[in-house]
């Protein structure tokens, strides 16, 4: 159990609430003094209303939910004294925006609570592969990263490790319930390690934090250009993206602001991307024995006008069948100092 004190004082969120209804994770949560849950969908905090009035909750109606992507939670500055986000941080682009606005809402030494899968885990590190790679994961990354992210404004109290595979080539070969649970309390104090970790941090007060001004571009999207021949292809459900036909296939985008993310589909089939800004350029190996997103970063530029190219690198891994670049989408975005905290 983690160390969070009473909360019958505190207003807490839980972001990524779905359709369950508030804390339905985290019940010690639900004795809150009020109670907010944040989703993406729509749909999901419609069932999750219905949920929490219907039934009796210890924060009885003193309740309301709200939608949100992450980079812009509307909520007051400094109202908020509990954040738990469960399994959620995987899902959003820009892992900064997201946790400088945690930042923003979160009272003078509140708390953040937060689970995730670690990219890095041990036993799927030393395969070559990332661990938790899928089609929703648009911001999976192993722990160090995380921690990096984390240390610009917060402090990171707990920080624990948990096991939930041991790697995907055997786990359906795993029967022995014992053996399961002990493993996965292995990795308890090492959770750069584990598949999964659970963080408690404490809010930095001293820290300014900034907010973002985001534009989300599809590869569908007509600020792309697009030289040779390339494909729209289905990858998962309603999901598409933009497959290089040839060596010569590359696209391009100008953009204004201080950074570019940039999802690429990963699976066994897939190559090196060459991914330029301004002149540099890094190579980025795209093979993932499962389908999912490679995220790429470019940060810290400065203000003004940039160019990004992308190309196929004519380079593919060893165990990948081929060479194969699909391009989902890029986030452009600019540190919005109009709007700091």
């Amino acid at each position: 159990m983690l160390p969070i004190g009473e909360v019958k004082d505190k207003v807490c969120v839980d972001y990524g609430v779905g359709s369950w209804g508030f804390a339905c994770i985290f019940p010690k949560l639900q004795y809150c003094r009020f109670a907010i849950g944040i989703d993406i969908s729509f749909e999901a905090i419609q069932e999750s209303a219905r949920i929490s009035a219907s039934k009796q909750f210890p924060y009885g109606d003193r309740f309301f939910y709200l939608t949100s992507r992450g980079d812009d939670i509307k909520l007051k500055d400094s109202s908020i004294d509990i954040f738990f986000t469960g399994e959620c941080i995987e899902h959003i682009e820009n892992t900064e925006a997201f946790l400088w606005e945690i930042h923003r809402v979160l009272k003078p030494g509140g708390l953040l609570i937060l689970t995730t899968p670690n990219a890095d885990a041990y036993l799927y590190q030393i395969q070559g592969e990332h661990y938790g790679i899928g089609p929703e994961h648009v911001g999976l990354m192993g722990y160090s990263e995380l921690k990096a992210y984390l240390d610009q404004c917060f402090n990171v109290i707990i920080a624990k490790g948990f096991n939930g595979s041991f790697h995907h080539t055997f786990d359906d070969r795993i029967k022995n319930a014992q053996f399961a649970k002990e493993w996965a309390s292995t990795c308890l104090e090492h959770p750069e390690l584990a598949t999964g970790v659970v963080v408690l941090a404490k809010r930095r007060d001293e820290y300014q934090s900034r907010r973002y001004k985001q534009k989300y571009l599809h590869h569908l999207s007509s600020d792309l250009v697009y030289w040779g021949p390339w494909k729209v292809v289905p990858l998962h459900k309603s999901i598409t993206g933009r497959l290089a036909l040839s060596d010569h296939s590359s696209l391009g985008l100008d953009f204004s602001g201080n950074g570019v993310i940039i999802n690429f589909w990963s699976h066994d089939w897939s190559g090196y991307a060459r991914v330029t800004v301004d002149g540099n350029t890094q190579r980025v190996n795209l093979y993932s024995p499962r389908g999912g997103f490679t995220r790429v970063c470019i940060r810290d530029l400065p203000a003004g006008v940039h160019h990004l190219e992308i190309a196929k690198d004519n380079h593919q891994d060893p165990r990948s069948h081929g060479d194969e670049v699909i391009f989902y989408q890029a986030v452009v975005y600019e540190y919005d100092t109009s709007l700091s905290a």
